[in-house]
């Protein structure tokens, strides 16, 4: 297991028939289920860990670290699968390499505490998926991490939290039924209803048709 002081998950559906286009590299590949049966090379995948370097951070202090497990290393994998909530396992049978994230929550100035931590490490793993999509790997990120459990195994510092964790590995093409976890996670996804949860002027007020184009 290593640490990478260096990772969304961009849509895991075919492209919808309408809406507006979207570059290759959040298109496809297709299922986050789809992983082949093969490892993932440590050089390759240190280069799409390094996507999240230029991510856009407050304080230029990349507020986020990963812990990887390659499926090659089972006590290592093991370990790490371990501290994922059971509920999400279904996404970890055949991913060649998980990647644990954590936030920086808190800090020694101001009040404490990180307000936007969070937001980069999305930032970061968006890009991370991108930068993996873009090279043919499937990608899919969960929640459900076991955070005291994380802390115990493995002592992470107390300013940097658990959070979210991603399955990667090369894009099989075949789908691989992973139920009761993909009927829910693969349904079609409506797109083009921006004006669902994007307000103008005022909470509530739908987009004008200005807005809209």
């Amino acid at each position: 297991m290593s640490a990478l002081h260096l990772s969304a998950s961009p849509s895991v559906n075919p492209v919808p028939s309408e809406g507006p286009p979207r570059g290759d590299c959040v298109s496809a590949p297709g299922n986050p289920w789809d992983f082949a049966h093969r490892p993932v090379a440590a050089a390759e995948l240190r280069s799409i860990l390094e996507a999240a370097h230029p991510s856009p951070q407050a304080d230029e202090d990349r507020p986020w670290r990963f812990l990887i497990a390659h499926r090659d290393d089972q006590e290592s994998f093991g370990r790490l699968q371990s501290c994922i909530d059971p509920a999400n396992h279904g996404w970890t049978l055949h991913a060649p390499v998980l990647v644990l994230s954590f936030a920086k929550l808190s800090l020694p100035e101001a009040d404490g505490v990180s307000h936007s931590a969070i937001h980069e490490l999305g930032g970061a793993c968006a890009s991370i998926a991108m930068a993996a999509r873009s090279r043919g790997f499937t990608v899919h990120q969960f929640f459900g991490v076991r955070r005291e459990r994380v802390r115990a195994l493995y002592r992470s510092p107390e300013n940097f939290t658990a959070w979210t964790c991603m399955a990667l590995g090369y894009h099989e093409g075949a789908g691989m039924a992973l139920a009761p976890l993909a009927p829910p996670e693969c349904a079609s996804r409506t797109h083009g209803v921006a004006a669902q949860f994007t307000f103008s002027g005022t909470w509530g007020q739908p987009l004008s048709r200005q807005d809209r184009g």
